[in-house]
């Protein structure tokens, strides 16, 4: 077996990347992996779900560990995949032999750094000893790996003295920055930079940092606000970074962020995804901006003007509900539960729409949407967790346990609120609250 000097010695060859085409971006998310144009075309799909991926040096085949922390190898045109292992994060050695791989069974389950050898007829893991760390990222010459680690002694503090980014060459390990926020490092394609994220505390977003590679002039590129930045990619000149921004309501997409700093621009969005992405391999090396960002806010559909489950997600989507609510229909265990009644007494059936995201706060709103000539008008909203609401007659009920502070979310034990909706004066009006015991 190798030592990992040695090993990272044997790995250190010149190589070349692909070039020419249309600049792309590659993301991975319930979809699969979708080969996307900076202006949001996509080109083409490959239907695996990996945890996440990396593209051979010469791009003729992806890295990808799945949610099981196995690591498998195949082409880039699809087909059957060769499993070569255990771990999560990949990363290709440049001369395309192997790869460094997070293993989370190494250093007292903490998480550690294996080496995996790709087109064996067995795996071969090249342990690498007391280098406990993860999310590594070999070198483009090949001599040194960098990966982030938190010193599980100031696990929240933020600092810690064994925290933050390191680079080793398997024998001298360096530490670039003392941050236990500090995670998913990755070169810059002539080795003399290193992007990373640091995870933002105290509900701050996460933000996009570059380090000389010898730990100098750190520097931020991009803090979206309200948005968290999560994995990263260097275009192939080194002029732009991929990475992937999430809004709290649920949507997400993927971004470009000049490296000199700047604001990002959405190149695609969708609900619940993507979670990782990486520019493709031979695409154009994407200096030039996308000429369009997109914006986080869902495109509005047409109307369907039935009390149907196609009219509630119509209503939901044309609506100025918080984007939260408007992406529950979208979870991956969310529903939009609609029933009709026609609440203003016009003739018309009105349309009542109760949101489940399906977590385990139960139903947490309910909105009123009234049917006119050419829409759906939004009448009432009404959020909080646990609730119902039924119909008697034209009238609207809501029902709501009541909690004490100290109850269990499974068992509220203060009785129940009801609140009377009434259609009066040309508004649904609140009527009457009661309480009971159940």
């Amino acid at each position: 077996m190798l030592a990992f000097a040695a090993l990272l010695a044997v790995a250190a060859v010149p190589f070349a990347r692909g070039s020419g085409g249309t600049a792309q971006i590659v993301t991975a998310s319930d979809a699969g992996l979708r080969f996307v144009t900076l202006n949001g075309r996509v080109i083409r799909s490959l239907r695996i779900r990996p945890f996440d991926f990396a593209f051979s040096p010469d791009g003729s085949r992806i890295a990808f560990s799945d949610m099981d922390d196995f690591v498998g190898v195949m082409s880039v045109r699809g087909g059957r995949f060769e499993r070569v292992g255990r771990g999560i994060d990949p990363s290709w050695s440049p001369d395309g032999t192997a790869l460094v791989v997070q293993v989370n069974e190494l250093c007292d389950d903490e998480g550690g750094l294996a080496v995996l050898r790709v087109g064996q007829s067995a795996p071969v893991f090249e342990l690498q000893g007391e280098i406990c760390g993860g999310e590594p990222d070999w070198s483009p010459g090949g001599g040194e790996i960098a990966f982030a680690h938190r010193d599980s002694s100031h696990p929240f503090s933020g600092r810690g003295p064994d925290s933050g980014i390191f680079v080793t060459d398997g024998t001298v390990t360096r530490q670039l920055t003392r941050d236990s926020n500090d995670t998913q490092p990755r070169w810059s394609p002539d080795g003399t930079r290193i992007a990373f994220l640091r995870e933002g505390a105290r509900a701050r977003p996460s933000s996009l940092y570059v380090i000389d590679a010898d730990g100098s002039h750190l520097r931020r590129l991009a803090a979206a606000p309200n948005l968290d930045v999560s994995d990263l990619d260097w275009s192939r000149d080194g002029a732009q970074l991929a990475v992937v921004l999430r809004t709290w309501a649920g949507r997400s997409g993927a971004a470009v962020v000049p490296a000199s700093g700047g604001t990002p621009c959405l190149v695609s969005v969708a609900w619940n995804g993507p979670w990782s992405v990486r520019w493709a391999p031979r695409s154009a090396p994407g200096a030039r901006r996308p000429a369009r960002c997109r914006s986080f806010a869902p495109p509005r559909p047409r109307p369907v003007l039935q009390c149907s489950q196609a009219g509630a997600r119509s209503a939901v989507d044309r609506s100025a509900l918080p984007l939260w609510l408007r992406g529950v229909a979208h979870r991956p265990f969310g529903r939009l539960l609609p029933f009709c009644v026609d609440v203003d007494s016009d003739g018309d059936l009105d349309l009542v729409v109760v949101f489940d995201p399906g977590g385990s706060g139960g139903v947490v709103a309910w909105a009123v949407f009234l049917r006119t000539p050419s829409d759906w008008k939004q009448a009432l909203i009404r959020t909080g967790t646990h609730m119902g609401v039924v119909a008697a007659g034209s009238d609207l009920v809501e029902v709501e346990p009541i909690y004490h502070r100290r109850d269990a979310n499974c068992c509220p034990t203060e009785g129940v609120r009801h609140r009377l909706y009434r259609w009066r004066d040309g508004r649904l009006r609140l009527e009457r609250i009661w309480r009971t015991a159940d």
